[in-house]
């Protein structure tokens, strides 16, 4: 995948200006601003990206009428505006604030070709044990699975990252990311209500997890919106 252009940290961003009581000024001299840049404001932008999908299916449950999902999508509302409030502001004066979501849809539109197979190979899954289910059903159990799968490769990207850096400073750090975010770990996959994947998908799942987790680890960011 082409990186993601355009995106270099700024002489304000200081390890500890960065990362304010995060770790120690002595502490940050082992990793660079770079790093601290990709374990901080590169999952608060792409965050918004699985948000963006969880909203979406938010929307579509409350447009169905879904009974079973009504508190459901009452409780995703709540952990979105939990999480605004929760959110870290280290870059408010950096950062433009609308650039998290400009690099979020850069970074879906960088990777769609690889989003249209996985979506391709859930339509395919959910058509083989659901055969008569009606269209508008099957684009919203693809819906779930995007968001689903997104929410994961980002887990597993600020693991992969924050761990590393923990072990380059000697201090074990937690995600940068607001408890709120994780609460989608067990609420999205609801959404599926009584029509699950089968059990063969969980593994192709896995491969695409990894996937997407992989292009993150690539992307450098938009600084601008015409950036190219």
């Amino acid at each position: 995948m082409a990186p993601l252009k355009g995106f270099t940290p700024s002489e304000k961003i200081t390890a500890t200006s960065l990362m304010e009581d995060y770790i120690t000024e002595k502490s940050a001299k082992n990793v660079t601003n770079e790093e601290l840049v990709r374990m901080s404001y590169v999952p608060l932008a792409l965050a918004e990206l699985v948000w963006d999908y969880a909203m979406t299916i938010v929307d579509m449950a409350s447009n169905f009428q879904i009974p079973a999902t009504k508190k459901l999508c009452l409780v995703i509302r709540k952990l979105r505006e939990r999480y605004l409030i929760d959110e870290p502001r280290i870059f408010d004066d950096i950062i433009e604030s609308k650039m998290k979501t400009l690099n979020a849809e850069y970074f879906d539109e960088a990777v769609s070709d690889i989003m249209q197979q996985f979506v391709n190979n859930v339509r395919f899954d959910l058509k083989s044990i659901y055969p008569d289910l009606d269209e508008e059903w099957v684009y919203y159990l693809v819906a779930v699975q995007q968001c689903h799968v997104l929410y994961s490769s980002l887990v597993n990207y600020v693991t992969s990252i924050t761990g590393t850096i923990s072990l380059n400073i000697g201090i074990e750090l937690q995600s940068f990311l607001p408890a709120a975010f994780y609460r989608l770990e067990e609420l999205i996959p609801c959404f599926m209500g009584d029509k699950p994947m089968s059990k063969s998908f969980d593994k192709l799942r896995g491969a695409y997890v990894k996937t997407f987790c992989g292009q993150m680890k690539q992307i450098k960011l938009l600084k601008d919106k015409k950036a190219v």
